[in-house]
C-alpha cells in the first residue's frame, strides 16, 4: 500500500504483483531485477547465488546498499 502511495506522489508506476504475486522482472525498481536475485538467492539458502547476487549488488550499488538489502531480508 505505502510503495503505491508513494508511486501516486512521485508519478512513478510500480508492478506490486512482482513483490506479492507470480509476476518476475524488476518491478518497475531501479535494478530490481539484482535485488529480486539477491532475495530468491537467501530464500532458496543456495550458497553459490547468494555469493553471486552480493557481487551484483556491491557492483552495481555498493556495499552500503549489500547492507541495507540484507537488512531488509533479514527483516
Amino acid at each position: 500500500m505505502r510503495l503505491s502511495l508513494s508511486g501516486e506522489h512521485t508519478g512513478d508506476e510500480y508492478a506490486l504483483g512482482t513483490a506479492v504475486g507470480n509476476e518476475t522482472g524488476d518491478g518497475g525498481l531501479p535494478l530490481g531485477t539484482q535485488l529480486n536475485e539477491f532475495i530468491e538467492a537467501v530464500c532458496s539458502r543456495d550458497d553459490s547465488k547468494i555469493t553471486t547476487a552480493r557481487e551484483n549488488i556491491i557492483r552495481e550499488l555498493g556495499e552500503a546498499a549489500l547492507v541495507d538489502t540484507a537488512a531488509v531480508v533479514a527483516a
